[in-house]
């Protein structure tokens, strides 16, 4: 799992360039459609590609409100929820306009454009996949009329389940990536100086012997730094790893949790405390075990009232949750703080890594 995430983390540093300002513009609407089926499935937790029904996916993202300069990048990434066949797909530009809630396999669907990316490689889930779109979002913001978004399409017998927007377990939907070059303001022409009178021409003289290499010059200032941009719990600012039993602070910046198979009881932070800036964001815990013999208890802060109630078994439990994830690589558990859902604090946990 861990090294899904710095190949994830490598690629973006190696596709957006180091002088450029990277910012990812929203995604507006997801689905898939069954061809031949009249069925709607916008609101599906997960973009089916492939399978017995060669499903094929649709994503479009909000490119008008891109920040003023040049694209100079454009990477599409998804995160792979599910490969129960692995195999390959193609990324095209949908050719004609589609609506999420109503699009199906038999009406208002769009064809297959301008190839994107073709023979995408899936094999593995629970990591992301990044395709580089540069010369389709500089199209779109060229032409913004032309923008329906991508179309994603199966080879062969592929089958692959990306997360939605709509997700409620593992949260990773789609995301574009825009590395803008920023441009500045061109300045006023001066006036244009009066042309003097031609003089005749010389001859040609010898070209001269080539001087020596002057020194380098000193390196200018570094410039202030830019606006912080908004925090996302899809990319950890900090992974650390659980080697005995711990209690995670309220105040504690760490997103991801690498659970090692000592650690048999996890503390976790208050959903609500005071005016804590962390309150609401998302931990993962990364659990090895495939039998789940080593999974741990998570319990809640001492003298908390908080209340979190179990996605995986279905059962409200103020305490204590103990159990084993029997899962390929999927969420096993998923606490939510039910008794302030909303504004203060949602936890998602356990991925059972084999």
């Amino acid at each position: 799992m861990m090294s899904g995430l710095r190949r994830c983390f490598l690629a973006m540093a190696v596709l957006l360039p180091g002088t450029a300002m990277a910012q990812n513009v929203a995604l507006t609407q997801d689905t898939y459609i069954v061809p031949g089926n009249a069925a709607n499935f916008g609101s599906g937790a997960t973009i089916n590609v492939g399978g017995a029904t060669s499903d094929q996916g649709l994503v479009q993202f909000d490119v008008t409100q891109l920040a003023a300069g040049t694209v100079s990048k454009a990477i599409l990434i998804l995160y792979v929820n599910k490969v129960p066949t692995s195999g390959t797909v193609n990324f095209s530009v949908a050719n004609g306009a589609w609506t999420e809630a109503t699009v199906s396999g038999t009406s208002g669907f769009p064809s297959v454009g301008a190839t994107v990316a073709s023979s995408v490689p899936i094999s593995t889930a629970g990591q992301y996949i990044a395709v580089d779109a540069t010369a389709t979002v500089q199209n779109w913001v060229t032409n913004p009329s032309t923008n329906n978004g991508f179309i994603i399409t199966p080879n062969g017998g592929v089958s692959v389940l990306f997360d939605s927007k709509e997700s409620l377990t593992t949260s990773h939907s789609a995301m574009l990536s825009i590395a803008i070059t920023p441009t500045g303001a061109v300045g006023a022409t001066g006036p244009t100086g009066p042309t003097g009178a031609q003089g005749p021409q010389g001859a040609a003289g010898s070209q001269g012997a080539q001087g020596p290499q002057g020194p380098a010059g000193a390196t200018g200032a570094q410039g202030p730094a830019g606006p912080t941009g908004p925090l996302s719990n899809v990319f950890p600012t900090q992974t650390t790893e659980i080697t005995g039993n711990t209690t995670i602070a309220d105040t504690d910046t760490t997103t991801y949790f690498i659970v090692n198979n000592s650690a048999k009881i996890i503390t976790m932070p208050h959903c609500k405390n005071g005016s804590t800036t962390f309150d609401g964001k998302k931990l993962v815990f990364i659990v090895p075990g495939a039998d789940g013999s080593t999974i741990q208890t998570f319990t809640r802060a001492s003298g908390s009232s908080d209340t979190f109630f179990d996605l995986a078994f279905a059962a409200n439990d103020g305490a204590n949750f103990t159990g084993g994830g029997s899962g390929t690589g999927f969420a096993s558990y998923g606490f939510v703080c039910t008794n302030s859902l909303g504004a203060n604090g949602v936890w998602l946990a356990a991925l059972d890594v084999y």
